[in-house]
Formats: C-alpha cells, structure tokens, sequence
C-alpha cells in the first residue's frame, strides 16, 4: 500500500505497556488488499534499532510490553498488503507512567456498557466512584525546580500549583524570562493541549507571547473573572479596540453572546504578521464544582470544536489554577474526540485523568468534578448532537421523521431519551411549591418548579408566602432566563402574575390557551380601553388590540402608581386555535406569533418573556 494508517494515537497507558490505536489508510491512497500491520516502537527518537511486531487485518490496536516506567517510547505503524508493507505512519510519542498505579484496577470500560457501569458507580452515593476517584495518583516525584526559582515564583498565581519540568511550555528567551506557569497536554497527537493558570497581571503579556509563540488559534476559559469577590483571572483581552500586550497589538473583532459563553474573535498583531484567535469563555462554572447539567458543557464544546482549526498550535485551556476545571474539560474533550473520530472503543477516565497528572499536578481537583467527566461523556454518546445547522433542517426532519428499528420515528426516540436525560426533583427541591400555604397556587398538583429554577416574587409585608408563583425560568440560545415559563393565571394568583410581571420588567407575554370568565383560566387583563384595573399595588390599563389570524395583540400600561404617564409597555399576544394536548393547526401562524414577540423585544423588551398556558 502506498498509504499510512491514519488517526494513530495512544490509547492507554501504566509504568509497563501503552497501547495505541490506528485507523486504516484512506482509500484514496490506492492500496491494494490489506493483510495486516507492523508497529515499531523504540526509547529514541531516531533509533534504527526499533522493535517490531505484526498485527493481523482488520485488527487496528496492539499492546506494547514490558517498556521501563518513566520512559518516553516512540511509535510507528505501517499497513501490509501480499506485496509488503506501506509507508510508516507519523511518529508518535508517549512516556510511560512514574506513578505505579495498580494495573487493571480500574480498566476502560466498552462504550456498550458505559451506562450501566456509570449507574453502578453511583449508586450508594456515589460508593464505587469516591474508591476510585481516592486510587488516583494525588502527586508524584516529577521534578518542578524550574517553577521553584525565585525570579519565576511571582509568576504562579498559587504557590501549590506549578509546572513539571518534563512538560512545561517554553517561552522564548534566557532562563529568566522563558517560564509561564502552562503545561503541555496530550491528546490524540501528543502536545495537543495547553493547561495554563489564569493569567496574573504579572504574566499578562507572557500569555499571548505563549499564544503567538505556540501559535494557538482557540483559548477555552472556563472561570470567572471574579467569583465571590475573590480575582480568579486577570483579563487579558480588550473590551473593544485595540490593546498592547508586549509587543503583540490585541484587537476584537467581534462578540457572540450565547446562554452560558461568549465567544471573542481576536486579531494579533506583530512585526506586521496578523492572525485570527478564537477566545471561548464559559461563563457558568462554579470554582470547585460542576456546572447545573452536561447539557451546557457539552453545548459549548459543540461550538469550539465546530469553529477549531486542526492545522494549529495547541489549544489553551485555563480557568483559574488550571487543574480543577480545565482538567475537567480537557479529560471532557479528549476523551470524546477520540470517541468521535473513532480512535477509540471503550472509555477510560480513570487513565485519562492519571495521564493528565502525569504531566499537571491535581487535575481533576474533586469527586464532583470526576463525576461529571463520566457524566458529559456518558450524555454526549447517549444523545449526541443536537443542534443542526439551518441549512440542513429540512433534511435532518425527514430523517427524524422516518421509522427507526425500534419501531419509533427519530421524533419519538428523541422524546423519550429527553425523558431519560431530565433531572429527577425530590421534594427537598421543591421545597417552596410543596407548602402547604401554596399548593393551592399550582393549577396541577404534579407540575411545580423546583427551587433551582423557579422564579421568586417581591416579598409582600405581612402576607406569608407572598414570594411564590408557579413560574420558571427557562434558558434560551442567546440568554441565560431568557424566558419564563408559567401557567394561565388562576383567580387567585392574577394579582401575583403582574407582580411577577412587574418585578421581571417583562414586556412580552404569549398565552397559548383560551381564557374565559367565571373558569379556572380567567381573563386577567383589563377589557376597556381607557378603564384601568387595579391588581394589588399595580395598575393595568389596556391601550389598544388587534386580531389577526387566530393572534390577538393587546398592548397595556402597567405601573405601581395610578399615574400611567412612565408606565411600562407589556404587550400580550394571544394565540387562541391551539387545542389542548394537541398540535397547533396551523404553522404559519406560530411563526407569525414568535415574529410578533420578536419585534416586541426589539422594540420595549429588557425582561424575559412569559409564556403561560
């Protein structure tokens, strides 16, 4: 065969073997039928020494054996056909394990029953995962006496937490001025990562030195600035125009706001060179903890890996040590790109993680954030992606909509693994909606919010219970509580609905079901144009309505004072043909109704939108 086997990488490792993985050569490569393959391997990188050993076809893995610990080996695998073997693949490299971690005793595990081995773990309150997470090595004796110097010292934002001489990423220049506290990461190439601290105000322009020099195109940021008052990170790219960073000029470009991240485009600038980087900044990660759910991790994974460009450097990750977070990403992301790619066919966190101190001390820094490694992983192969391209929604719909072997349509099965993948609520959680002062407020006794996402009233003085309202807040895809989602008022909470209305500054309000006086879904608007109601402290005066097509457009006046002349614009629309428990007749209608809500936020919307029915 002319071609090399492609993707080769390694796939476990411990102080003895490492065993590597490869794809067969593209078939463009004009090979002719492949008999087998031959990986070398060898303790030098130019060695004509190496030792070989073959591996018949289709097989596309092999254990190498009684290696030394410590030590880094270099591999090549080639593919047979009856006429001999092909060109080599690329060199790749590893170094064994320093740490002895006992072998075998938490093995990867075949992606067929990752789900059922992540439900074992947890039962019993998480028993078989805090054993395994406390069999991780917590240190080892690599040598860090590069980061000890005294002139580099400052130059850790903690002083628990430096870099291993073996793997730490230079930066140009003498002794004193080549240390950044960053350290090199493998992931299906080696050094396909960096793990780096937040930059300090001291190492400001050594980050994009680091940057440049490394020539990076995606940052990944998973800290805040700031987190109970206490600095995690210095900023370190402008908030508009141009700033200096040494001797690199830093310009954004361009700002994507999304639910939980934003994304920076950046230009850099130097010696009259320009290039482009992607900053990718996850705003929702609790220092020491996970996020709420997967789901938004995952999300924000999709869209840096859609954006990266694979002929770069490595791609940066930090949060604010970076150990804690940022190992959990980097365990997140490349365990599913080799997933993805096909590199792999069973799951190894336990090694991963080990790999990753290998090479960073205290990567992974909880149990919590251990769990939530399988648990991201475990979500992303259960469901995969999601999102779909607009250009590609009409073709992805008829594929969903086609009978699947289950004897479900894709619809169907997407439905039911929503099921599966929604948090269950314990009582503890809805602990607001379960007293026994408003249970009388939830129009169904088995739909309330749990205390994590529901939506408080201002408290009213002497009414107990006065901060409650069967209301949630929803995410949408540019913004965090970007809706609310409640029920049609009852006759007793229409005064609490423009309570809420009012304290959530909301303009925008769809009602999806029909209203009728003297009912259990009455109206809760006033009905006469220039006659005010008053609903508590508020007062609603309707200021004009419109129908069309099944919508009706009504725009009021609310304000905590009888005077109208600075109230605020709330404007209802009111889509009255969707039947109950059924589809809507018509969808040209419900895009005119989101049309409306659109230009209603345009026009007077801060707060969220409120959807009831």
């Amino acid at each position: 065969p002319s071609g090399a086997p492609e993707l080769v990488a390694f796939t476990t490792r411990s102080r003895n073997k490492l065993t590597v993985s490869w794809s067969a050569p593209s078939k463009n490569s004009r090979n002719g039928k492949l008999t087998g393959y031959r990986v070398c391997y060898s303790d030098k990188a130019n060695s004509s020494n190496s030792s070989c050993f073959q591996k018949k076809y289709p097989s596309n893995t092999a254990v190498i054996k009684n290696l030394r610990s410590a030590t880094k080996y270099f591999v090549t695998v080639a593919a047979a056909t009856s006429a001999g073997y092909g060109r080599k693949s690329m060199k790749i490299s590893k170094i064994t394990n320093g740490v002895h971690v006992e072998e075998n005793v938490h093995p990867p595990v075949p992606i067929a029953e990752f789900e059922h081995y992540v439900n074992e773990m947890k039962a019993n309150e998480n028993y078989e995962f805090q054993k395994e997470y406390d069999d991780l090595p917590s240190n080892t004796n690599t040598a860090w006496e590069v980061a000890k110097k005294p002139f580099n010292k400052q130059k850790n934002r903690y002083g628990n937490i430096v870099t291993y001489d073996h793997c730490r990423v230079l930066l140009s220049g003498d002794e004193k001025d080549d240390y950044i506290n960053a350290s090199y990461m493998d992931g299906i190439k080696e050094n396909s990562y960096i793990a780096t601290q937040g930059p300090t105000l001291l190492t400001l322009n050594d980050m994009w030195r680091m940057v440049w020099e490394q020539r990076s195109y995606s940052i990944v940021m998973v800290t805040s600035l700031v987190e109970l008052g206490k600095p995690k990170c210095d900023k370190y790219w402008p908030d508009e125009g141009t700033e200096k960073y040494g001797d690199i000029e830093v310009t954004l470009m361009k700002i994507e706001e999304f639910a939980y991240y934003v994304i920076h485009t950046l230009q850099l600038k130097k010696d009259g060179e320009e290039r482009e980087v992607r900053h990718y900044f996850f705003q929702s990660w609790p220092d020491h903890g996970v996020p709420k759910y997967p789901t938004q991790i995952l999300a924000f994974r999709r869209h840096f890996r859609t954006h990266h460009m694979e002929q770069s450097g490595p791609i940066i990750v930090h949060c604010s040590a970076g150990v804690g977070r940022t190992g959990v990403f980097l365990a997140i992301d490349t365990i599913l790109d080799k997933f993805e790619k096909g590199v792999i066919n069973s799951i190894d966190v336990f090694g991963q993680v080990c790999a990753m101190r290998e090479r960073r001390m205290h990567m992974v820094q909880t149990l919590a954030q251990y769990i939530f490694v399988h648990e991201a992983i475990l979500e992303s192969i259960l469901y995969g992606m999601n999102e779909v391209n607009s250009t590609e929604v009409q073709r992805e719909s008829e594929t969903l909509a086609e009978v699947k072997d289950s004897g479900m349509t894709g619809f169907q099965e997407k439905f039911k693994r929503l099921g599966e993948v929604s948090p269950k609520r314990s009582p503890d959680e809805c602990a607001a909606a379960l007293l026994k002062g408003n249970r009388n407020k939830n129009r169904n006794k088995d739909i309330y919010p749990a205390e994590r996402n529901r939506v408080p009233l201002q408290f009213v003085n002497g009414v107990e219970n006065s901060d409650y309202i069967n209301a949630v807040f929803v995410q949408g895809y540019l913004g965090r509580d970007y809706f609310i989602a409640t029920q049609s008022p009852l006759p007793d909470t229409i005064n609490d609905f423009w309570r809420l209305v009012h304290w959530q500054k909301s303009s925008t309000i769809v009602l999806l079901n029909n209203v009728k006086d003297g009912t259990s879904f009455p109206k809760f608007w006033p009905t006469n144009r220039g006659e005010p109601a008053q609903y508590d402290s508020l007062t609603v005066q309707l200021d004009s309505e419109k129908h069309s097509d099944g919508i009706w457009t009504r725009k009021f006046i609310l304000s905590p004072h009888l005077d109208l002349s600075d109230g605020q614009v709330v404007n209802i629309f009111h889509y009255t043909k969707w039947p109950d428990h059924q589809i809507p007749p018509d969808a040209d209608a419900v895009i005119t109704l989101t049309s409306l809500v659109e230009n209603s936020i345009k026009n007077y919307g801060l707060g969220p939108i409120i959807v009831a029915c």
